[in-house]
C-alpha cells in the first residue's frame, strides 16, 4: 500500500492552490473558455504525446513524415481520447474494480485485444530496455485485485491530496503488474489522466521527448517499491525512487494547472 505522504507537500499545496482558483471562477463565459482549452489542448496534447512515447521510434526507423504514420498515429491519439471520454462518464471512485481497467485498456489499445472485452495476459512479460521483470502471469488476477482495492479504500475526493496519490499510484503500478499483452503504458496514463479529471484537474504531459526521463523516473520507483516490499527488505518508510516519481508526475499536473490558469 502507498502512504499518503509521498508526494512533496510544497507542490500539492501549489496543486491545491491553483485548483482553488479554478474552482473560484464563477464566471460562465470564462468557465466554459477554460473547460474547452483544457480538453481541446491540454488532454489532445497528453493523449497524442501517451501514444507518441510508445510508438515513436518505429516511425524513425523509416519515415516520420508519411501519411502511414501520421494517420497511425492520429488514430493512436483518438483512441486514448475515446477512453478518456467513456472514462470519465463511468468511473466511480467509491466502487474501483478490475473490469473498469480492462474497459480502459480495451478503449486505449483495441489493437492489443481479439475482442471487445479486456483480458489478462496469461503470458510471462518482459519490458524491452527495463531491468525489472513483471510478475508472473498467475500472479496478475491477485495483483490487480489488491490494486483496485487500494483506490477504492484510498480514495477520498473531498481530499484532493489522496486523489492525487492514487491517480499516481494507478499509473506506476500498472505498470509494474504489466497486466496486458500490450499497451499497459497507455492504459495506465489513460487511468491516471481519468482520475485526476474526475475531480477537475488537467492531465500532466510527458512530451514524447521526455520519454527517457519518465522511463527512468519509472523504471526506478518499480525497483525502489521491490526493494522496499521485497520479503528480505529492512526498509522502513517510503524510497526515494517512488518519492521522485510521485513529485515528477505531481510537478506536470501543477504544470498543466498553470497552462490553464495563463489562458
Amino acid at each position: 500500500m502507498v502512504s499518503r505522504n509521498f508526494i512533496d507537500g510544497r507542490i500539492l499545496n501549489e496543486i491545491k492552490s491553483k485548483k482553488e482558483q479554478l474552482d473560484s471562477c464563477n464566471h460562465c463565459v470564462i468557465k466554459n473558455a477554460i473547460k474547452r482549452y483544457k480538453e481541446n489542448c491540454i488532454e489532445n496534447e497528453a493523449t497524442l504525446h501517451s501514444f507518441r512515447i510508445e510508438h515513436d521510434s518505429q516511425f524513425f526507423r523509416t519515415d516520420y513524415n508519411t501519411h502511414a504514420s501520421k494517420r497511425t498515429i492520429r488514430k493512436g491519439a483518438s483512441n486514448i481520447k475515446h477512453a478518456m471520454i467513456w472514462g470519465l462518464r463511468n468511473i466511480n471512485l467509491h466502487k474501483f474494480d478490475e473490469a473498469f481497467v480492462k474497459e480502459i485498456a480495451v478503449k486505449s489499445a483495441p489493437e492489443v485485444f481479439m475482442s471487445d472485452l479486456g483480458y489478462y495476459r496469461t503470458d510471462k512479460a518482459k519490458v524491452i530496455g527495463s531491468d525489472w521483470t513483471p510478475p508472473e502471469a498467475i500472479k496478475v488476477p491477485r495483483d490487480m485485485k489488491r490494486f483496485t482495492q487500494f483506490i477504492t479504500w484510498n480514495t477520498d475526493k473531498e481530499d484532493i491530496s489522496t486523489v492525487i496519490e492514487s491517480a499516481i499510484y494507478a499509473h506506476l503500478h500498472l505498470v509494474r503488474i504489466h497486466p496486458f499483452e500490450d499497451g499497459n503504458g497507455r492504459t495506465a496514463r489513460t487511468l491516471q489522466n481519468v482520475i485526476l479529471e474526475s475531480v477537475g484537474l488537467p492531465p500532466p504531459i510527458i512530451y514524447a521527448g521526455e520519454r527517457h526521463d519518465y522511463y527512468g523516473h519509472l523504471q526506478n520507483a518499480i525497483n525502489g517499491w521491490r526493494d522496499r516490499t521485497g520479503s528480505d527488505s529492512d526498509q522502513i518508510g517510503d524510497s526515494p525512487a517512488e518519492n521522485s516519481f510521485y513529485d515528477y508526475m505531481a510537478g506536470k499536473i501543477s504544470a498543466s494547472l498553470d497552462r490553464v490558469l495563463n489562458r
